[in-house]
């Protein structure tokens, strides 16, 4: 398992000894008391056995709440249900959930007194300060009277609620005043205000004091001592200005690891999570200063908030009895502030952030938390980003060293990196922010030259299955965003094409990995494995043709020219059968978008029409897909249809695809568009070999049209556009596809012969007629008694003509082509040694 993995098991296991431990001290206290499951079961409990499930509480008198946190519940439920009991049955054994109800209650009130006494000790040193400010507030002038009244209001009662609307006003005019007239502060007032920053935390207080402090530079080194004890407290906004305007070397012994820390949290720009928002400030001018002084201090602080990876553990211990971590969440803060302030620093700093660059790729083998927190490492992978395209730390080699050793979840991680690179460089991502590189037209190619040029070699593979997808999609994305940037290496395209499908081409099973289990692996999970590594590869296949269709977009007659160039020199090759039907779709979208190019489908249509007469079949199958693609948008010339008698003899199930493309897509004639209804016709007929239509089979009529209906529904030309149980002529249709009405039927006594089938022509007749149609289908379903085996499907077709209502020889005759679906067929063996009637010879 990986760690996340163990880790979520571990907190598991723990929770279910503490569970187990509620459960007894729940027992102890009273036997009516019980833990059922409630919900769903998950596999750590099958597992280990311990109560990890959700549970409910319950008794005979009562019902409480269910949770898999027992704990929580069982003290709820002792709290309304238990005090008083009647029906109790303790055991009396000790110590029991009564007890510990109790001793819980008499910790919270200790702590209850506790805060109480330090409430009145704190209000006692309010008092003092109260009167102190009343006596400096005699002898002052009307300007620091009405300072004093407001630092009175910022220095709040213990015990009393912030008066928010006061505070903030008591403030501003205290900065109004300290911006306009900072002399007219008088040292007492100053001290006064010091001290309710350094005693009592009013850390507000920092912002006139930074304002008088810029002017009066004899108040200087107090207002700095002030702000730096503060942020050894933790991050304050006020605080962290104050370092920035104020600091200056001589400053430097005051900023210890602790103050850095703080000056790292601020620089973090405020981030909205789960709907609540986490971060600093944004403003990493305090930071960059400290940087500026102490620059040791800054690296060694942020490489302590970038620890690699734990090393494996040697000792196996039973899940559970690893100690809980305490700080997981501060640590991804820690971890996530970090990256941001290297990333502010890179502008600024770069020499600085360069030496951090091997501490973030490090870190990027740390696993999140057990919710799967994804800010730590994207926050690492944006910072990188950042270093990379600003040139700073010689990131590309780094992450080529890193990712040479790493395993699949870190080798993902460090192309991410890449991904969020191609960001920066996308001029219309959406998420772009104003603390993002700049970079101009140059800086933007050399970065995507660069891009371009990794995911093409990761595309072979060597990070993983995995990252060769995120690259072959990557590399689709900048071929969007950059066309004319990627024009230039279309042959470094195809090529990446070439040796994709080569590997795909070549992978009967699933890459083994360097050192061998002991354990012997399920045949379905190397069947898996194998169909994931497929997958991965025919995936990464369909990008790169993407990119190239993208690159098409500036020089059609180039891609073009280049991808016919890569089918002529296969043709001889003995992976031309491999290579080529995955190469003519594209010609075929390319003549759709961009036919209109002089010259382009002169180029495209010889070289498809070759291979529609080709050996391959598979060639075949491309080829027409590619020129139904192209016929679609532009007229052509009647190749398919000279070849049409020839192609609907082709019995090979591509062909057969392919065929049908051309039939929905092209414009055909009347008699091609006829014969091709009838090779539909007989593609649909196939139902008649299927088990649910053999002999002693009870079809309905309703069956019948939903089975017909969901084999026509998989086709995907056709599934699109069906209609079924529409209104139409008086009634209701089976279905209709284009305007052409498919009526269906089920005959169970009579064979179906086209002299029996009249009785059933007049419905599809009137519907076809309703909707401008001359052409309607009938299709109708014989189950009757066979007593002859049946013939192929051709015997099965043919059309009738019916009457019209005071017409003898109409000028617009309707047509209904009927097709005869044989069911209720027996065994081959049935007609085995059984005398089968022959057909009469014709005569001379």
């Amino acid at each position: 398992m990986s760690n996340d993995t163990n880790r979520v098991f571990d907190d598991a296991v723990r929770m279910g000894r503490e569970n187990a431990h509620t459960m007894e001290m729940a027992r102890r206290h009273c036997l009516n008391m019980t833990f059922t499951e409630f919900g769903g079961r998950g596999m750590a409990e099958a597992a280990t056995g311990l109560p990890i499930n959700m549970r409910r509480v319950a008794c005979p008198v009562a019902h409480g709440g269910a949770a898999m946190n027992l704990d929580w519940i069982a003290g709820q439920f002792y709290d309304e249900h238990c005090i008083g009991c009647a029906h109790r049955r303790p055991t009396g054994d000790v110590p029991n959930l009564a007890t510990v109800m109790d001793e819980r209650k008499e910790a919270a009130a200790r702590a209850e007194e506790a805060e109480r006494a330090e409430t009145a000790r704190r209000h006692h040193y309010w008092e003092q300060r109260r009167e102190h400010r009343r006596s400096a507030r005699a002898s002052s002038d009307t300007a620091m009277a009405s300072a004093l009244d407001d630092i009175g209001v910022l220095d709040r009662e213990p015990g009393t609620e912030r008066d928010t609307a006061a505070c903030d006003g008591a403030l501003r005019r205290l900065t109004a005043l300290a911006e306009r007239a900072p002399e007219t502060f008088t040292t007492a007032v100053i001290e006064l205000a010091l001290g309710l920053v350094s005693d009592v935390h009013v850390s507000v207080l920092l912002t006139p004091l930074r304002h008088v402090a810029r002017v009066r530079s004899e108040c200087a080194a107090d207002v700095v001592q002030a702000a730096v004890n503060t942020l050894r407290r933790g991050p304050v906004e006020e605080a962290g200005r104050c370092v920035a305007d104020l600091l200056t070397p001589r400053y430097a012994d005051q900023l210890d690891e602790a103050v850095v820390r703080s000056l790292v949290y601020l620089a973090e720009p405020r981030t909205r999570h789960f709907g609540s928002y986490e971060g600093g400030t944004g403003d990493a001018t305090g930071l960059r200063v400290a940087a500026g002084v102490v620059p040791r201090t800054v690296v060694a602080v942020l490489t302590g908030m970038l620890p690699a990876p734990r090393p494996l553990e040697s000792l196996v211990v039973p899940a559970g009895a690893r100690p809980a971590p305490r700080t997981r969440r501060e640590a991804e803060t820690d971890r996530r502030a970090a990256a941001s302030a290297v990333r502010a620093l890179a502008f600024t700093h770069a020499d600085l952030a360069g030496l951090l660059v091997p501490s973030m790729l490090l870190n990027m083998g740390v696993d999140g938390d057990h919710h799967d927190d994804p800010a730590p490492v994207g926050t690492i992978q944006q910072a990188l980003a950042a270093l990379l395209v600003l040139a700073v730390g010689d990131v590309p080699a780094r992450l080529e060293r890193t990712g040479s050793t790493a395993g699949d979840t870190v080798c993902q991680r460090l192309f991410g990196v890449l991904e969020q690179a191609s960001h920066l460089i996308d001029p219309n991502d959406r998420f772009r922010t104003a603390n993002d590189p700049q970079l101009d037209e140059s800086q933007q190619r050399t970065v995507f030259e660069y891009l371009l040029s990794t995911c093409l070699t990761r595309v072979g593979g060597d990070w993983g299955d995995d990252v060769r997808v995120q690259a072959a999609t990557l590399t689709e994305q900048l071929a969007q965003t950059h066309p004319a940037w990627a024009q230039p290496h279309v042959a470094a395209l195809l090529g990446a094409v070439l040796t994709t499908i080569d590997t795909l081409e070549s992978a009967d099973t699933a890459p083994t990995t360097l050192l061998a289990t002991p354990e012997t692996v399920p045949p379905q999970l190397r069947l898996l494995e194998r169909m994931a590594y497929r997958q991965s590869l025919a995936s990464s296949t369909r990008r790169l043709l993407d990119a190239l269709e993208h690159t098409a977009t500036v020089d059609a007659a180039a891609v073009c020219r280049a991808v016919i160039d890569t089918i002529a020199d296969e043709r001889d090759s003995q992976r031309r059968q491999v290579i080529v039907p995955r190469l003519l779709p594209l010609l075929g979208t390319l003549g759709r978008r961009h036919g209109d190019h002089p010259g382009l489908l002169r180029m495209i249509l010889p070289l498809l029409h070759t291979y529609v007469v080709d050996a391959d079949v598979a060639s075949r199958s491309a080829a027409l897909s590619a020129w139904a693609d192209i016929g679609a948008a532009h007229r052509l010339p009647s190749s398919i249809s000279d070849l049409l008698p020839a192609l609907l003899e082709d019995h090979y199930i591509a062909v057969i695809d392919g065929v049908l493309d051309t039939a929905m897509r092209l414009e055909w004639s009347d008699e091609d568009t006829l014969r091709l209804l009838f090779y539909a016709l007989l593609v649909c007929a196939q139902v008649t070999w299927n088990k649910q239509y053999k002999r002693g089979s009870h079809v309905t009529e309703r069956k019948f049209h939903d089975d017909l209906y969901k084999e026509l529904q998989a086709e995907p030309e056709l599934g699109g556009r069906l209609q079924r149980g529409s209104p139409l002529a008086l009634g209701y249709l089976d279905v209709r596809h284009d305007g052409i009405t498919a009526e269906l039927k089920v005959e169970r006594k009579t064979p179906v012969t086209q002299d029996s089938a009249h009785k059933y022509m007049g419905q599809p007749t009137q519907y076809a007629a309703a909707d401008g149609a001359r052409l309607s289908i009938l299709c109708i379903l014989d189950m009757s008694r066979k007593t002859s085996p049946v013939g192929v499907p051709e015997n099965y077709l043919f059309t009738l003509q019916p009457a019209l209502h005071g017409l003898t020889n109409p000028e617009a005759p309707s047509l209904v082509a009927a097709i005869v679906v044989n069911g209720n067929l027996p065994t081959p063996s049935t007609w085995s040694r059984r005398r089968t009637p022959t057909q009469p010879s014709s005569s001379p």
